[in-house]
């Protein structure tokens, strides 16, 4: 085990980020995309599991949780998750909250290997669209990104190499990505910056590239030989 040193604020750091995949990938449902394609998509993206099986695993109540202190911390500056609709109906109207119930996103009997709910696409239809290889996945590791470069402009997480080992042993960030950072560096920083740009007018304002990479990208340029300006 390696250990990093973050603040104590709401989520901490690996738990916060962590959150966003599973977000994400409740968005998506939301969005009308087929559950098992959610999962598949996900873990095309290099996460060990699925969005909605990691939601259930956690439980949707803790999933939601996470948003609330979220929106208590910020305030008025704080932007409600389009996931937050699809976790209230699941914990009031449907009661599948996950965790132990064996009910939520996944359902099984005891000693039964679970399945996705047969209920999900009654709740939540399927609209017909083809999707698009390469934004689906993408977002599922910006939204990570994105959030990590929050942490530590908000010194959640101290430094560069402590956000990347995070990343990869706290909660399954793709190890051959090289971590949340790395992820920058390899894709080329203007270019993640345009993209960002591209998702956020599309998905809405949770792509928005925080202040460290726009204004002030020399704390990271300096913390990451790999990171250029390209």
């Amino acid at each position: 085990k390696t250990p990093i040193v973050v603040k104590d604020a709401w989520g901490f750091y690996a738990a916060r980020v962590r959150n966003t995949y599973i977000l994400e990938g409740i968005t998506l449902l939301q969005e009308g995309y087929p559950p098992a394609l959610i999962e598949n998509l996900g873990m095309q993206a290099g996460m060990p599991v699925g969005a909605l099986q990691l939601a259930d695993d956690l439980s949707l109540k803790l999933v939601r949780k996470y948003e609330s202190q979220a929106a208590e911390l910020y305030g008025p500056r704080y932007i409600q998750h389009p996931a937050v609709e699809v976790l209230e109906k699941m914990l009031g109207e449907l009661d599948r909250p996950g965790g132990k119930s064996r009910r939520g996103f996944y359902e099984a009997e005891e000693n039964e290997e679970r399945s996705l709910w047969s209920g999900l696409t009654e709740h939540f239809p399927v609209a017909r669209r083809i999707p698009d290889a390469r934004e689906l996945p993408e977002r599922f590791l910006f939204a990570q990104v994105l959030e990590a470069i929050w942490c530590l402009q908000e010194k959640v997480i101290g430094s560069v190499p402590e956000a990347n080992l995070g990343s990869i042993y706290g909660w399954g960030f793709p190890g051959f990505k090289g971590g949340v950072v790395q992820y920058i560096a390899d894709y080329g920083l203007q270019p993640f910056l345009k993209r960002c740009k591209e998702l956020e007018k599309k998905h809405g304002p949770r792509f928005k590239a925080p202040g460290l990479l726009t204004k002030d990208p020399g704390r990271l340029l300096a913390a990451s030989d790999g990171i250029k300006a390209k």
